[in-house]
């Protein structure tokens, strides 16, 4: 098996702002990539998401204050988001290489971000881990490795 520094930071949006009787916890999930680049989407009502250039893009567009809060994943040991990459053994197009070519993010609303390791790095917005696999496995040449946490 191989082994990897885990590069991908995911985090979520926490607002403590009261909505009547309500407290909104999270509104949105995302994830700071190898590139730099930042994912998010939205965990509420319509679930739409998105990139940014950085975290700094987010929190202007967003707004970064007292009631909005971006917690990473190892800041919270409660909160362990589902991060995978994609091993190759074998390249069929000739594009990617082999080893690990690409890493993940399974969000609490099933939606993955996959991010591409090797140029011209690229990140995919996948409904469910299922389409990753039937996309890239290539009859079994490329597995999804689930990383533990």
């Amino acid at each position: 098996m191989t082994t990897r520094n885990i590069t991908i930071r995911p985090f979520y949006v926490m607002r403590s702002a009261k909505y009547g009787a309500d407290t909104i916890v999270c509104q949105a999930e995302g994830a700071v990539l190898a590139t730099g680049r930042v994912v998010l989407t939205w965990v509420v009502e319509n679930q739409s998401h998105g990139s940014f250039s950085d975290l700094d893009g987010i929190k202007t567009i967003y707004g970064y204050d007292p009631v909005t809060r971006f917690v990473f994943a190892e800041d919270d040991p409660n909160w362990q988001p589902k991060t995978f990459y994609l091993q190759r053994d074998r390249d069929v197009t000739g594009n990617s290489g082999t080893g690990i070519v690409a890493e993940g993010v399974e969000f609490s609303n099933r939606w993955c971000i996959l991010n591409w390791l090797v140029k011209p790095y690229s990140e995919f917005w996948y409904p469910t881990v299922q389409h990753i696999d039937n996309i890239h496995s290539h009859g079994g040449l490329t597995q999804i490795i689930w990383d533990s946490h």
